[in-house]
Protein backbone atom coordinates (compact mmCIF):
# COMPACT_ATOMS: atom_id res chain seq x y z
CA UNK A 1 0.00 0.00 0.00
CA UNK A 2 1.33 3.45 -0.90
CA UNK A 3 2.12 5.80 1.95
CA UNK A 4 -0.42 8.60 2.23
CA UNK A 5 0.50 12.17 1.38
CA UNK A 6 -0.40 14.88 3.89
CA UNK A 7 0.04 18.65 3.82
CA UNK A 8 -0.13 20.71 6.99
CA UNK A 9 1.01 23.98 8.50
CA UNK A 10 4.51 23.50 9.81
CA UNK A 11 5.06 23.40 13.55
CA UNK A 12 8.01 24.51 15.62
CA UNK A 13 8.94 20.97 16.76
CA UNK A 14 9.86 20.16 13.13
CA UNK A 15 12.06 23.24 12.58
CA UNK A 16 15.36 21.34 12.62
CA UNK A 17 14.10 18.78 10.10
CA UNK A 18 12.62 21.52 7.89
CA UNK A 19 15.85 23.53 8.00
CA UNK A 20 18.00 20.54 7.08
CA UNK A 21 15.61 19.60 4.26
CA UNK A 22 15.57 23.14 2.83
CA UNK A 23 19.35 23.44 3.12
CA UNK A 24 19.86 20.12 1.30
CA UNK A 25 17.37 20.77 -1.50
CA UNK A 26 18.45 24.40 -1.94
CA UNK A 27 22.03 23.20 -2.32
CA UNK A 28 21.04 21.37 -5.51
CA UNK A 29 21.17 24.09 -8.17
CA UNK A 30 18.50 22.46 -10.33
CA UNK A 31 16.07 22.30 -7.36
CA UNK A 32 16.99 25.51 -5.51
CA UNK A 33 14.93 28.59 -4.77
CA UNK A 34 16.18 32.14 -5.21
CA UNK A 35 14.24 33.24 -2.14
CA UNK A 36 15.81 30.64 0.16
CA UNK A 37 19.12 31.33 1.83
CA UNK A 38 22.12 29.07 1.25
CA UNK A 39 23.05 29.42 4.94
CA UNK A 40 21.61 26.86 7.38
CA UNK A 41 21.36 29.30 10.30
CA UNK A 42 19.55 31.84 8.15
CA UNK A 43 17.13 29.17 6.89
CA UNK A 44 16.42 28.21 10.51
CA UNK A 45 15.70 31.84 11.46
CA UNK A 46 13.39 32.27 8.45
CA UNK A 47 11.43 29.15 9.41
CA UNK A 48 11.29 30.31 13.03
CA UNK A 49 9.66 33.58 11.97
CA UNK A 50 7.40 32.15 9.28
CA UNK A 51 6.11 29.18 11.28
CA UNK A 52 4.95 31.65 13.93
CA UNK A 53 2.95 33.55 11.33
CA UNK A 54 1.55 30.34 9.74
CA UNK A 55 3.39 31.10 6.50
CA UNK A 56 5.11 27.70 6.16
CA UNK A 57 3.47 24.47 5.05
CA UNK A 58 5.00 21.04 4.64
CA UNK A 59 4.18 17.94 2.67
CA UNK A 60 4.93 14.44 3.89
CA UNK A 61 4.61 11.02 2.41
CA UNK A 62 4.11 8.88 5.48
CA UNK A 63 6.66 10.34 7.91
CA UNK A 64 9.07 11.49 5.21
CA UNK A 65 9.26 15.21 4.45
CA UNK A 66 8.99 15.65 0.66
CA UNK A 67 8.17 19.32 0.24
CA UNK A 68 8.01 22.68 1.95
CA UNK A 69 6.54 26.03 0.95
CA UNK A 70 7.84 28.98 2.96
CA UNK A 71 6.33 32.41 2.34
CA UNK A 72 7.84 35.78 3.19
CA UNK A 73 4.99 38.26 3.61
CA UNK A 74 5.88 41.91 3.09
CA UNK A 75 2.88 43.95 4.24
CA UNK A 76 4.65 47.21 3.42
CA UNK A 77 5.09 46.25 -0.25
CA UNK A 78 1.87 44.21 -0.38
CA UNK A 79 3.59 41.14 -1.81
CA UNK A 80 4.78 37.67 -0.92
CA UNK A 81 8.00 35.92 -1.95
CA UNK A 82 7.95 32.14 -1.65
CA UNK A 83 10.46 29.32 -1.52
CA UNK A 84 9.08 26.08 -2.87
CA UNK A 85 11.41 23.16 -2.24
CA UNK A 86 10.40 19.65 -3.28
CA UNK A 87 12.27 16.36 -3.01
CA UNK A 88 13.66 15.30 -6.40
CA UNK A 89 11.89 12.28 -7.83
CA UNK A 90 8.41 13.01 -6.52
CA UNK A 91 5.63 14.46 -8.68
CA UNK A 92 6.58 18.16 -8.51
CA UNK A 93 3.30 19.48 -9.92
CA UNK A 94 1.15 17.43 -7.54
CA UNK A 95 3.15 18.38 -4.45
CA UNK A 96 3.35 22.05 -5.45
CA UNK A 97 -0.40 22.19 -6.01
CA UNK A 98 -1.09 20.58 -2.63
CA UNK A 99 1.22 23.00 -0.82
CA UNK A 100 -0.24 26.04 -2.57
CA UNK A 101 -3.81 24.93 -1.83
CA UNK A 102 -3.07 24.79 1.91
CA UNK A 103 -1.20 28.11 2.10
CA UNK A 104 -4.05 29.99 0.46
Amino acid sequence: MARSITVNNSVRKDIDELSQFAYRINGMIEHSSTFCSKNLDSIYRDFDTNISSHSTVECRQGNQLIGVLDCYIDDEKSNIDCSLLIEPGVCYEDIARRLLDVIR
